[in-house]
């Protein structure tokens, strides 16, 4: 079998940036840069007037393309042999052109503007590479009819670089931006390129599953897996790269139908050790770079439900439970013992969905609820007790509708009680910059709260052919 697939996309977008420069004023003076070009400004060493001020408010203006090229050539054996294998190749490509122009609304200096980019504080210009080759191969053999083992390795090889230009214009910085330049060709919108980086790694990894069919309706299997995520190079050239992490994971799962397959449940139990994960941050430029933060355990188990107690009436229910920390720390200000960010310790789904006949037409109604625990978003003390940790929340959605001859209508209200969850929480500055300088009469600083959508109702109506 041989498959292949190809993906070409352009972004653009645009979004404020005004945090960055206001909080770098209070802390470090550098509204003293944000002037036109009128008079000498404070910040060139010269007194008297300095240059008018210009609105501090900062923008980003992006453009990106990706390509990703997949490639993938595998070759099986009859499936129905006592021993089966699978082996095969895979290659892909990725490439990103990243555009990234932090500019001012109003007229800059001309003197601190990256060259070529009117008003533009900030220029990232850049190519990014991915490149991963593997050769994988399987084994499966029927111990007896109901107990199969399978074994399988993966052996891969991956390659990242990282092209162009980040930073200020040589007018604005004397040792990063345009100053760093080592050359002096424009490359792209660019002036110059001062960043040019790569990184590869090798290695295998391993799979190992021993399943076990009971009967017809239930089956339970083992499973020790590894996978990995590559290693890459940092927009900051000053930032080493980070390498691969890699995750061990042990698993003990069910799947079972029981009361002649009115009633289906499924879930797992696992343990995952996490090596050398990576872990994100903003940097003192603003810049987002990559990090191995250490070694970390994850233990939790995940079930599902489904019920159909009547003709018509389906439901579901669905759980994960999820106990997760630091066992060795590579960063500072982390201990060990301290829970991974981001994902709840619960999360919880339930569904019910009733089908009947209205007429001659094909009707349902349909609820749901979702629970999502409270989460920690940092890992670093300092930074995780300046933004806090997000709270838990529930949603409920309900949805009615009818269906004939392919025509379906459907009215429904998503997040019936405006919830208004938190579902992320970030700064646009470094968090001890954005979360450390007073703002008016607040001491706390700032910071931005992703909520879920609010509720939401309308009419959905679609043909099926």
């Amino acid at each position: 079998m041989f498959s292949a697939s190809q993906l070409s996309r352009d972004v653009e977008s645009n979004q404020d940036y005004s945090d960055y420069g206001y909080f770098y004023d209070i802390l470090l003076g550098y509204g003293c840069y944000f002037v036109d070009n009128t008079t000498p400004g404070a910040c060139d060493g010269i007194t008297g007037a300095p240059g008018d001020p210009i609105n501090p408010g900062q923008q980003v203006g992006g453009r990106d393309h990706y390509d990703r090229s997949t490639y993938e050539f595998r070759v099986t054996s009859p499936a129905n042999s006592r021993l089966r294998a699978i082996a095969g190749l895979f290659y892909q490509l990725a490439e990103h052109e990243d555009h990234q122009r932090y500019y001012f609304s109003e007229d800059f200096r001309d003197a601190y503007e990256v060259p070529g980019q009117e008003d533009t504080i900030w220029l990232t210009e850049q190519q990014r590479t991915d490149e991963e080759t593997a050769i994988f191969g399987e084994l499966a053999f029927d111990i007896t009819e109901s107990l199969t083992a399978t074994v399988g390795v993966r052996s891969f090889r991956t390659e990242n670089s990282l092209y162009g230009f980040f930073g200020y214009g040589a007018g604005f910085s004397s040792g990063t931006g345009e100053a760093a330049c080592f050359l002096a060709t424009p490359y792209r919108e660019a002036p110059c390129v001062n960043l040019d980086a790569s990184t590869e790694e090798e290695g295998q990894l391993y799979r190992a599953n021993l399943e076990w069919n009971i009967d017809e309706d239930r089956m339970v299997y083992l499973t020790y897996s590894e996978g990995f995520r590559p290693g890459g190079v940092n927009r900051n050239s000053a930032v080493p790269p980070y390498e691969a992490d890699f995750l061990d994971n042990y698993e003990f799962g069910w799947k079972t139908d029981w009361a002649d397959g009115r009633l289906r449940f499924n879930g797992a139990i696992f343990h995952e050790v996490w090596n050398s994960f990576q872990f994100s941050t903003l940097g003192t430029s603003g810049l987002t770079y990559i990090q191995n933060a250490g070694d970390a355990e994850i233990d939790g188990i995940e079930t599902d439900i489904t019920w159909a107690p009547i003709r018509g009436l389906m439901i579901t229910a669905g759980g994960t439970y999820i106990d997760s920390q630091l066992t060795s720390a590579d960063i500072p200000d982390t201990l060990v013992g301290t829970p991974l960010p981001v994902a709840p310790d619960l999360k919880l789904d339930f569904t019910g969905r009733y089908e009947f006949q209205l007429g001659n037409w094909d009707a349902f109604l349909q609820g749901g609820a979702s629970y999502v625990g409270d989460r920690s978003i940092d890992i670093r003390q300092t930074e995780a007790e300046l933004i806090g940790s997000l709270p838990d929340y529930w949603t409920v959605d309900i949805a009615a509708g009818i269906e004939r001859n392919g025509l379906r209508i459907s009215l429904f209200v998503d997040n019936v009680f405006d919830e208004r969850g938190i579902a992320g929480r970030y700064t646009e500055c470094l968090l001890t910059t954005c979360l450390a300088a007073p703002v008016g009469d607040s001491l706390d600083g700032v910071y931005y709260d992703v909520v879920t959508r609010p509720m939401t109702a309308g009419i959905r109506i679609g043909r099926r052919y």
